[in-house]
């Protein structure tokens, strides 16, 4: 399922052939135009017009001598800001930006008495470089791009209170975890310190491990195994009587192409597991339950395919699985834009593990077909340049200190993040924190305060802003 994207965040990067494309409740964890802080409750400002648009004249291309600029969007709160104080500058990421005025943004900056500035992401929200989305007109939209915003913003921002002197944080979730992380990296004499929440700063093309913590943290795994590799025999046989009345049984049948399909209906499910939040009623239990008591693989089917049909309201176009149409939509779009970064140098393509370890997803969603998707939307082929991006931005390996690295337990995206299992051994000290928050998902932490929020979100929470008030005061 994306930086949202907390995210979107936001992702796996499969589009799917949708005639009348469907409209599901919760985004699907491909990070796609669905920033964090979409995904993340009672964040927002109460009252977003106490809270005005800004805009600064950023520059179009930072690595030439072309001095053209655009208008770049960013929101500022000041409630808790005292001359001297810090500033916390936040990336929505693959998002539009919004005004921020509650969760852990909020505390960080109550505590330290700073200011909270939030920065849309370029190619994204009304920060426009280009009139159009064509590759010529995306060429500007990269990382190194991306974090040189942020650097210019810093050098030539003016307000009261704020001095050459002022310390600067980058905080972000999801793929804006991951810029935080490298541009504390890259600019480390302008960012004083980063908070990195859920960030994949490894980039990956074929991300199969993305599937196998889905295994891990449902406990009906088995079961959905089992179903998998049911709908993968009938997609095999290719009778298109028993292919049809497949995709009716989910909800799905506007869904032409058999592979798009067989990733549809797994993309959906994986927002269950990366945007878990505890309740009085689980949502995981609540789901998996029913598979216990059922007899046979069709009845396993089917409380699959009800869970997925019960996502879905109405026939809003759900545009992201719609990679022709967004070939021939020439208009900015933050969907789109996101699926460049994950063509050029993310990748982020959730796979199906291969045999013998255990899937849920299809054997059908492989990394060709994720790529040539890519072909689809933009009319060429490209591969994301995954080994030269991470030997620029040092992928899981960076030790650049005053970074604070926080993961839910249970989200996909930990897999990719310098709190990965897979990762280089590294220890958890005041100058480069390391939290694994029990039960977590995506961005849990950025989070407000809940009656349901459990003892290790807590604590990271209050470690966070310890590690703040030491670094930024």
């Amino acid at each position: 399922m994306w930086v949202k994207a907390c995210l979107t965040v936001f992702g796996s990067f499969h589009l799917l052939s949708v005639g009348n494309a469907v409209h599901i409740k919760r985004h699907h964890a491909q990070l796609e135009g669905e920033d964090w802080i979409q995904s993340i409750p009672g964040i927002l400002a109460a009252d977003p017009s106490a809270l005005p648009e800004h805009w600064f004249d950023q520059q179009v291309d930072h690595f030439s001598k072309n001095t053209t600029v655009f208008q770049q969007r960013y929101f500022l709160n000041t409630t808790y800001f005292k001359p001297g104080g810090p500033v916390f500058l936040y990336s929505p990421g693959e998002g539009a930006a919004r005004p921020v005025g509650g969760g852990q943004l909020r505390n960080l900056a109550e505590a330290t008495n700073g200011m909270i500035v939030g920065l849309e992401h370029r190619y994204y929200g009304k920060s426009l470089p280009t009139p159009q989305s064509t590759p010529e007109d995306l060429r500007f939209l990269t990382v190194d791009q991306g974090l040189a915003d942020f650097a210019n913003f810093i050098r030539k921002f003016t307000h009261e209170g704020v001095s050459p002197k002022t310390k600067w944080a980058l905080v972000g979730g999801s793929y804006a975890g991951a810029q935080a992380s490298w541009g504390r990296q890259k600019y480390p004499e302008l960012i004083h310190a980063a908070l990195a929440s859920s960030g994949p700063v490894q980039a990956k093309a074929d991300f199969y491990e993305y599937d196998l913590a889905l295994t891990e943290a449902l406990p009906c795994a088995k079961h959905l195994h089992e179903v998998t590799k049911h709908i993968d025999g009938i997609l095999d046989e290719r009778d298109e009587e028993q292919i049809a009345n497949l995709k009716t049984t989910f909800g799905l049948q506007n869904i032409t192409d058999n592979a798009d399909f067989a990733f549809a209906y797994t993309d959906i499910l994986s927002g269950l597991v990366q945007y878990y939040r505890p309740a009085k009623v689980d949502p995981i239990d609540t789901f998996c339950q029913p598979f216990d008591t059922a007899k046979t693989v069709q009845d396993k089917l089917n409380i699959w395919a009800q869970y997925i049909k019960d996502q879905i309201e109405g026939p809003d176009s759900l545009h992201f699985y719609d990679y022709e149409g967004m070939n021939k939509n020439l208009s900015h779009d933050d969907t789109k834009s996101w699926y460049w970064q994950t063509c050029i140098e993310l990748g982020y393509f959730q796979t199906a593990p291969r045999e013998p370890l255990p899937r849920i997803r299809s054997k059908y969603c492989d990394l060709r077909q994720q790529v040539n998707a890519c072909e689809k939307i933009f009319g060429k082929k490209m591969t994301p340049e995954i080994t030269k991006f991470n030997r620029q931005h040092h992928g899981w390996h960076v030790r650049t200190p005053k970074i604070f690295y926080t993961d839910g337990q249970i989200d996909p995206w930990r897999k990719l993040s310098v709190n990965s299992p897979n990762a280089p051994k590294r220890h958890d000290k005041p100058s480069s924190p390391l939290v694994v928050i029990t039960k977590g998902s995506h961005c849990t932490d950025l989070g407000t305060n809940a009656t349901t929020d459990t003892q290790s979100l807590k604590d990271a929470r209050q470690r966070e802003v310890e590690a703040f008030k030491k670094w930024m005061l």
